[in-house]
């Protein structure tokens, strides 16, 4: 059983770094969207650093890019272990859609489960 902190919205904390995995559209900073943001089909995943404990962060990787869905409620497992570090969803934030699940690293790998399970075990597709 996985239990999630629903708290952390995609941050991990280190001795020497702070990683975020969290929304972003174009041109915006860092979890500073707006409220209707959050609703738009151009939200992608980005991971962040931050070295001095949240002061100033640093830009490492946009890992989605180019979807027509929304990337946007990324969340970290509690005590996860890589590759599985954060983990999202997809979807089409104006009309009924497919979603898909993702996960990924804060290395900026990630892959995507598969949409219907065929077997007891199915391996996910890396995605980038």
């Amino acid at each position: 059983m996985l239990y999630f902190e629903t708290s952390d919205d995609g941050i991990h904390w280190s001795e020497d770094q702070l990683l975020a995995a969290m929304p972003q559209r174009d041109g915006e900073q860092a979890g500073h969207y707006q409220v209707s943001g959050l609703y738009d089909n151009r939200i992608t995943t980005t991971i962040w650093a931050s070295t001095d404990k949240g002061t100033c962060w640093k830009k490492r990787r946009t890992v989605t890019s180019n979807s027509r869905f929304n990337h946007a409620y990324v969340r970290c497992p509690l005590h996860f272990k890589a590759p599985f570090c954060f983990f999202w969803s997809d979807g089409d934030a104006h009309r009924f859609s497919k979603s898909q699940l993702y996960f990924g690293d804060f290395k900026g790998n990630v892959w995507q489960l598969p949409y219907e399970m065929k077997t007891d075990f199915e391996k996910p597709v890396k995605v980038n």
